[in-house]
């Protein structure tokens, strides 16, 4: 994975990280940065806000290849659950 972005409803980005490397990971918890990535939001350092219970939350997660595109809500102040998600290539047509 080389990013990953949890967005609120208005497309306002609610926590994001990234690496250079394209780093694999098994699970990431809300807030909590893996190791080799670094925060860009919020700003270093301060923990994402609580999420709010039922609120709709997008989810984007890029890799070398691929970008996955997660929609779901939140289930707790620090969970959400998916409802549907797509995937696209990176770099290659469309089939037609």
């Amino acid at each position: 994975m080389r990013s990953f972005s949890l967005r609120d409803a208005g497309g306002a980005v609610v926590w994001a990280i990234e690496n250079d490397q394209g780093l694999e990971i098994a699970w990431l918890d809300y807030g909590k940065v893996p190791a080799g990535f670094r925060q860009k939001v919020p700003a270093a350092g301060r923990p994402p806000r609580r999420l709010v219970p039922g609120e709709t939350l997008n989810a984007v997660t890029v890799t070398a290849t691929r970008v996955f595109t997660h929609r779901g809500f939140a289930v707790g102040a620090a969970a959400w659950s998916i409802s549907d998600h797509e995937m696209a290539l990176i770099g290659r047509p469309p089939a037609e």
